[in-house]
Parts: structure tokens; sequence; C-alpha cells
């Protein structure tokens, strides 16, 4: 195998993003963008199917990946200047552009000997610039998670204020029931007091 052109730079999956929507505007395919219509009708060219596919799986990934339309180029330079100024290599740097790393655990598991060349400040430094022009999408299982946790919370307040309820009426039948006792008992002592009354009299 002969090397037709020796690879001189290395490509972000931001980058490869951009060349593949330039295809597919090229050929008007809409697998991630809005499909363009051209003036003239092309024939179909079976050469061209290879490409399709591999375009259409491959956009899709980086989609996926945050790497889609909803990257803006401002961001991805910046955060290019933001990891400049640490002493990186530039494949540690295009890792990082490409997996943008959440935690601490993720950065360890790119930069090499992490953890003797770099701070702890500086590596949370570089999770806060990702974090800042990256922001993680946020997961919808776990925004109904938090949903269902939340229900679950009034439903137990809710259930706490009906036993409280409860607890404070079956105290009021309590304190009447007590109440009636009390004032039955007092008839009856009246009633005992009387007949004694009546008994010495008639002795």
């Amino acid at each position: 195998m002969k090397i037709i052109q020796q690879r001189d730079k290395l490509l972000s999956n931001f980058e490869v993003y951009q060349h593949i929507v330039d295809v597919q505007k090229e050929n008007s395919w809409g697998f991630t963008i809005p499909k363009v219509e051209k003036k003239r009708k092309q024939k179909f060219d079976p050469r061209l199917l290879d490409l399709e596919i591999i375009t259409r799986d491959l956009s899709q990934y980086l989609v996926k990946m945050d790497q889609g339309n909803e990257v803006k180029t401002e961001n991805f330079v910046n955060l290019m200047l933001v990891l400049n100024t640490f002493e990186l290599e530039v494949i540690e740097k295009l890792m990082i552009m490409n997996s943008l790393p959440r935690s601490l655990v993720n950065l360890y598991a790119i930069i090499e000997e992490c953890e003797g060349r770099f701070s702890q400040d500086q590596c949370e430094d570089m999770l806060q610039n990702v974090e800042r022009y990256f922001p993680a999408p946020v997961n919808e299982e776990e925004e109904e998670a938090d949903e269902g946790e939340e229900i679950g919370e009034d439903f137990e307040m809710q259930d706490a204020g009906v036993h409280v309820a409860m607890d404070e009426e079956e105290n009021d039948d309590e304190a009447a029931f007590v109440q009636a006792d009390e004032f039955e008992h007092e008839g009856f002592k009246k009633k005992q007091n009387e007949e004694k009354e009546i008994d010495e009299v008639e002795s």
C-alpha cells in the first residue's frame, strides 16, 4: 500500500461534523440538518450509496455525542484557547474536545500522569471550562426520576397530614368520651348522696 498524502494534522469530532454537514448540503441529504432542495434533480448515482450510508450513520452518531448542530464555533474555539494555557499534548487536547469529560476520573483517564503533572485546582479548572462552553444535556430519565421523587415527597407530606388529622380526631373523641364518663360519674354520685339524705330523714 502506498501513502498518497501523509496526515499532517488531527481533526476533532466537531471539525468532522462540519465536513459532514457540507456533504449533506451538497447532495441534498437531510439526516441531521434541514434538507436543501436543489434547482435541478440529479439522477440516482449508485456510486454515492456508500457515501450516503457513512454520512448518515456518522452524522447521527456525532449529534448523539453532543458534537452536532447545537455546538457553536465560538465555544469550540474558546475551549481550545483555554486548553492551550495548560501543558497538554496535542492528542490530549483532541481527546478532551471529543469526549468532553465531566469528572476527574474521566479527565485522569485522558491525560497521562495527570495527577503528577497538574494540581487538583488545574484539573477542576479544565472541567469547569468544559461545562461552561459545552453544558451537559439534561437527561430525560433523570428529570422523570426527580419528578417522581417530588411526587413521592408530596404524597408522604399529604399522608403525614392525614395521619395528623386522624390523630387529632381520635384525641378529640377520647377527650369527649372522658368528659362524658366524668359527667355520668358525677350524676351517679349526686344520686347516691340524695338517696343517703332520704334514708337519714326516714330514720
